[in-house]
């Protein structure tokens, strides 16, 4: 046997071995929780990209989601109007999706629909009716499930679809005593009033206001909106029309489209595209400011009196003026 002495130089010799096992055993070690560090960061960065493809996955659906609207690629008459699978429009930041019950046809599609445009594809129809289907992240005025009337963008339009977006300021809640029919028959009609009496015009209580067509879409509105400035009324519309032009509160009427006038009796005079304006060359050098609500013809934009209205008057020089009521 080995006595304590001569054992000690033998473990001794061993020694740097079994370091070297024990260093070899450390780099395993290191290299296994390296490994495991590396496994639980790959887990972390694909459980993220799991949980944004999931976020994502109902936009991406939903854009992807066709939807049925009458689309034209070209102008023309009615036959370019076609019935066709588009890609169903998102809401975002502010804008509200409108599932559309009902949208209206005015005047202006038909214009539009004719080659006032140049861009196509183009989903026509600026005023509709609907339900909010969605809302973007800023929307603060609605929420999915609200009964709304809008009106759309002019260079967007899209009110001939199943679903259309707008600006939440371009929309209002529907009052529940009006169906979603009459309801998209409102916007654009009720806008273009507003603007010229008030916002152009600048109409006041007391002053006096003649509007043509008063028994027109837009007539109606402007009546009523004058009424409620205030302001005294004075319309045409036709003969059929008397009535309509009498329960709007309409203070003098006049049937017929010819108004001849040599007196300054009203502020305020308001025509739009459908309706002719007054023949009253006098009126002007008067001082009085006409409001027309299109340009056709010669016709200017809102706020200007111009050379077609002064040759419109000049046909009927040397008639014998009457007084307007």
């Amino acid at each position: 046997m080995l006595g304590s002495q001569e054992l000690a130089p033998t473990l001794q010799k061993k020694r740097p071995g079994l370091g070297r096992r024990g260093e070899t055993l450390r780099r395993c070690r290191d290299n296994e929780l390296a490994y495991a560090n590396d496994m639980r960061l790959s887990l972390s960065i694909n459980s993220l990209r799991l949980i944004a493809w999931i976020a994502v996955l109902p936009v991406a659906s939903a854009a992807q989601t066709p939807m049925k609207a009458i689309v034209i690629h070209s102008s023309g008459g009615p036959e370019v109007l076609k019935y066709e699978d588009v890609p169903r429009p998102q809401a975002k930041d502010d804008d509200i999706l409108i599932r559309v019950m009902a949208a209206a046809v005015n005047p202006v599609d038909v214009f539009i629909r004719e080659g006032r445009i140049t861009h196509f594809p183009l989903i026509p129809g600026m005023d509709v009716a609907g339900v909010v289907e969605e809302t973007g992240n800023k929307v603060t005025k609605f929420k999915r499930g609200d009964a709304i009337y809008a009106y759309l963008s002019f260079e967007e339009q899209g009110g001939y679809a199943e679903f259309a977006v707008t600006k939440q300021d371009h929309a209002a809640l529907k009052p529940k005593s009006v169906d979603f029919e009459h309801a998209a028959a409102v916007p654009l009609a009720a806008t273009t009033a507003w603007q010229a009496l008030i916002e152009k015009a600048g109409l006041s209580a007391g002053q006096t206001v003649l509007i043509h067509g008063g028994s027109g879409g837009v007539g109606t509105f402007a009546v009523q909106i004058a009424n409620a400035r205030g302001a005294k009324v004075i319309a045409t519309a036709s003969t059929a029309n008397q009535d309509l032009l009498k329960k709007l509160g309409v203070a003098r009427r006049y049937s017929g489209a010819i108004l001849w006038c040599s007196e300054k009796r009203w502020h305020h005079s308001l025509n739009y595209r459908g309706a002719r304006p007054c023949r009253a060359r006098e009126t002007w050098h008067q001082g009085h400011r006409a409001w027309c609500t299109s340009r056709r013809k010669g016709v200017g934009r809102a706020g200007q009196v111009n050379r077609y209205w002064e040759d419109y008057a000049n046909r009927f020089r040397g008639h014998a003026p009457g007084r307007c009521g």
